[in-house]
């Protein structure tokens, strides 16, 4: 008999997503849990991330019903924190889902934000780049889905009346943060 995944369980490779981020050994790290409630497969993954490194991969692909996660954290030497972006193609659109952290080493200095995107690429699928992840790093509001919040405070969401899809991200302000990405239909 096959055992196959309830929403209920965030994970990877049968770790949750809590025990994912108590499993990373730096003091700045950031665990993303995406569940996905939509009639969308996202599949594809990349990501950037210009001060961090992954320690869990996402998962290649995340099918209706399905819940997933995966774990950055800053390198283990030095004074910046964990910042970057995923990237999921939406397969069958010429849409990407875009997940942007960023939890810095000095939050005296910058806020700890979570944003979410669901951008057009077009009919070939570009993966996460350094361009991406300065783009959304430094945009406060862009005239398409997107929404950026700082962490704690209240979700990025965004929605898409065509695609008939919402999305929803929520980050810990803490050091060693979880975000719980949520894509539902409308």
């Amino acid at each position: 008999m096959s055992h196959k995944s309830s929403p209920s369980e965030a994970e990877h490779k049968g770790k949750a997503v809590e025990a994912i981020l108590a499993g990373m050994s730096a003091s700045v790290a950031v665990a993303i849990e995406i569940t996905n409630l939509s009639t969308y497969t996202l599949e594809n993954p990349t990501y950037v991330s210009s001060h961090g490194v992954v320690d869990y991969p996402p998962h290649t692909e995340i099918k209706p019903g399905e819940k997933r996660a995966c774990g950055f954290r800053k390198h283990t030497v030095g004074l910046k924190g964990c910042l970057g972006v995923l990237r999921y193609a939406i397969r069958d659109t010429e849409r990407c889902l875009d997940i942007f952290f960023s939890s810095p080493y000095a939050c005296i200095v910058y806020d700890r934000t979570v944003a979410v995107q669901l951008e057009n690429v077009g009919k070939i699928y570009v993966g996460a780049s350094n361009r991406l992840l300065e783009e959304i790093d430094h945009s406060r509001d862009k005239p398409y889905d997107f929404d950026k919040k700082k962490a704690g405070n209240s979700a990025a969401t965004v929605t898409n009346s065509t695609m008939n899809l919402a999305v929803t991200a929520t980050m810990i302000d803490d050091y060693r943060s979880i975000i719980r990405v949520q894509l539902m239909g409308l």
